[in-house]
């Protein structure tokens, strides 16, 4: 089972990845892919160039989501399996 990051959450967020990546195309004036935001959700990062747009299409969308909340989640620890499941 594939583990589900943070900002696989935040991703979430929108209806569907190709909505995230047309929202950060307008912002952006360039073209982000729906391959490059499934690779945010399945690495869980959001590159620091890309940040402030993401929470900028947040905002837009009227998600409930501060600069922050973005900062902490990339600041979290990486995800560990319990000891015990070795």
């Amino acid at each position: 089972m594939e583990h589900r990051t943070p900002i696989y959450k935040l991703v979430a967020l929108w209806p569907c990845r190709a909505d995230l990546a047309a929202d950060l195309s307008t912002i952006t004036g360039a073209k982000v892919s729906v391959d490059r935001v499934h690779k945010w959700a399945k690495c869980g990062a959001v590159p620091s160039s890309m940040q402030a747009h993401f929470l900028r299409a947040a905002q837009k969308r009227g998600f409930d989501l501060t600069a922050e909340e973005v900062l902490d989640i990339h600041a979290a620890p990486t995800f560990q399996p319990p000891e015990d499941a070795a």
